[in-house]
């Protein structure tokens, strides 16, 4: 997959040291996979959530901090669209 949004998680990070490692650990794993379609994402991030057509929220470090990316299967690009805290996350709309 191409991976944009990398100022995201570098802000993040940034403000979150926990999440660091968690976060380089997300992003490598994006940058060399290619997902064909929603399953195979869902085998690798059974807690992954599919929130509309190509949005998806994954938990990052235990459950601790969300990630909300936009997904094209077709294009194999993934936009990181936002980071936050459960309390942020509650806020979010799509």
């Amino acid at each position: 997959m191409i991976l944009l949004g990398l100022n995201v998680l570098a802000a993040f990070a940034k403000a979150h040291p926990d999440a660091e490692t968690s976060l380089s650990a997300w992003q490598a794993e994006v940058e060399r996979v290619t997902w064909k379609h929603g399953a195979e994402l869902k085998d690798r991030y059974p807690s992954a959530s599919f929130v509309g057509k190509d949005n998806v929220v994954f938990n990052i470090r235990g459950n601790n901090y969300r990630l909300h990316a936009r997904i094209n299967f077709a294009t194999q690009v993934t936009i990181v669209m936002r980071i936050g805290t459960h309390k942020e996350y509650k806020g979010w709309t799509y």
